[in-house]
């Protein structure tokens, strides 16, 4: 299933990329299934970095709010004030728009 993915990217980027289209016109079926090959390699590795980066800091962002929420973590009183804050605004800015 790995290698059909490059095959549907070079596809897809063949009809729907004219700059693409145009590279493999003028350098040849060869050179443009190599720089094909690249480019989906790129993005694949971007894509899966993306996500298990955001997938960590979601995991750890959600382990803070639990500790904090749950009393084993105390948060200084300067940003328990902006959240309190901000709390706030958000419960004022709601009053307003209702």
């Amino acid at each position: 299933m790995k290698k059909w993915y490059y095959a549907i990217f070079l596809v897809g980027l063949y009809f729907f990329n004219q700059a693409f289209k145009s590279y493999v016109e003028v350098y040849g079926l060869l050179e443009g299934l190599l720089v094909g090959l690249a480019i989906a390699f790129l993005c694949k590795l971007v894509f899966k970095v993306v996500t298990k980066t955001v997938v960590f800091i979601a995991v750890v962002c959600g382990i803070l709010v639990f500790l904090v929420s749950s009393g084993y973590i105390q948060l200084p009183s300067e940003i328990s004030n902006l959240l309190n804050l901000g709390m706030s605004f958000t419960h004022i800015s709601h009053f307003f728009l209702i």
